[in-house]
């Protein structure tokens, strides 16, 4: 079985906590080999550790990473607010919250959340992010499109149960399952986001090209996005998403999407498209959002805040 702690990295100097977890979906994979990445270069480069705090690696859905699937009974990602199930899942999100509260209660510092995922369709990378001022604060500093109002489409994710506990955090999408930059982006992203808080020196060599990685990969794409509609699907819905499409780009109101029992499934207004599905598994068949303005975020050591933005 693979291992639940993948490592700790923990400087001579008191500071924050930041938890990277990977995996919480099994066919998801890229986030726990960029974690491994991040863990060894800390360990072994002779670029240097951690400055101050500690940095966390986790592993989510073990056994559907086992399997390469996305998970075995329920999605572990649907699933923070429903009553405890002892099924696969359940069990392995009772071990992850019984972790989570002990490294908050051991932490003198802030502690910060980064949930690594890839998609079934290509796209960019990309944050998302519940809209609080801390939220917008740590994921705003990567430089790639930033998605709201997810968690008002869908429910019982785990930084929707975070944000409720007034953690900070950020999810991010590397790319698609199988990128061949997607771990890259993956390990860029938390590099960025560990430097940031002032986990590594302002200096440290590995951020700038982190940055950059990251700035070219999201070129031309919307700073940020707001989604506003849903398309749920299930077992039963032989949902079928037309070939070709990718996360960000615009679509048109009417426009053909995919089918369902040879349904036509259209678009219903016009926005951006994101997180097309082609895979076997997923209640999501794709989302709508409209690109917003936001406040740029100005870079530096950051102090969390769980106050609900007012933008």
């Amino acid at each position: 079985m693979i291992e639940r702690l993948l490592g700790t990295v923990e400087a001579p100097r008191e500071g924050p906590t930041v938890v990277g977890l990977g995996g919480l979906h099994g066919n998801e994979p890229a986030g726990v080999r960029a974690l491994e990445a991040v863990l060894s270069e800390l360990r072994h480069s002779g670029r240097g550790g951690l400055s101050r705090g500690r940095f966390i690696a986790l592993t989510g859905n073990r056994p559907a990473l086992e399997e390469n699937v996305r998970f075995l009974e329920r999605d572990l990602n649907r699933i923070w607010f429903d009553p405890e199930v002892a099924d696969t899942e359940g069990r392995e999100q009772a071990e992850l919250l019984e972790i989570l509260d002990e490294i908050r209660a051991r932490s003198s510092g802030p502690v910060y959340i980064i949930d690594l995922h890839t998609t079934s369709g290509n796209a960019p990378p990309f944050a998302v992010i519940g809209d609080t001022l801390g939220n917008r604060r740590f994921g705003g500093v990567l430089p790639v499109p930033l998605v709201l109002g997810l968690s008002d489409q869908i429910q019982g994710t785990l930084l929707e149960y975070l944000d409720r506990q007034g953690w900070v955090s950020v999810g991010f999408e590397s790319g698609s399952h199988l990128g061949a930059d997607s771990i890259v982006m993956a390990s860029s992203a938390v590099w960025l986001l560990i430097h940031s808080i002032g986990l590594l020196e302002s200096d440290d060599p590995r951020v700038p090209g982190a940055r950059t990685a990251l700035t070219l990969a999201a070129d031309g794409f919307p700073r940020a996005v707001e989604v506003f509609h849903r398309h749920p699907v299930g077992p039963e819905h032989s949902f079928r998403m037309l070939p070709g499409f990718r996360s960000f780009q615009s679509v048109r109101k009417g426009e053909l999407l995919a089918k369902e029992r040879d349904v036509e499934v259209r678009a219903p207004e016009a926005g951006r498209l994101l997180m097309p599905l082609y895979q076997p598994r997923g209640g999501d068949g794709f989302f709508l959002a409209r690109v917003v303005q936001i406040e740029p975020v100005i870079e530096g050591t950051l102090e969390p805040s769980t106050e609900r933005s007012r933008e």
